[in-house]
């Protein structure tokens, strides 16, 4: 099952997005499967990140490594400091 989070298009950094996508694949017990710089309901800048719960494999559960820019791993956009931002994410 998939599920959504939103936060805010204020990140201080990506490593800030990184510690809270880690800390929610822990509490969530679901793997990141994309991150996407979109507008939510109110039309407010947010980064939406979709987890899927639908698991048997915990491996590198809470282990993201989220860099700057579309390098190695799973592209994505994030807002940081509200400026949408390339990004790209993976797990040892």
């Amino acid at each position: 099952m998939a599920i959504k989070r939103h936060y805010t298009s204020a990140m201080s950094s990506i490593q800030a997005l990184e510690t809270r996508c880690n800390t929610d694949e822990l509490n969530l017990s679901a793997k990141l499967q994309s991150l996407d710089a979109v507008k939510n309901t109110n039309g407010v800048k947010v980064t939406e990140a979709t987890y899927d719960s639908d698991i048997d494999d915990f491996t590198g559960l809470g282990e993201l490594t989220i860099t700057d820019g579309a390098g190695g791993g799973t592209a994505g956009d994030a807002y940081i400091l509200t400026v949408r931002t390339k990004v790209s994410f993976s797990r040892p």
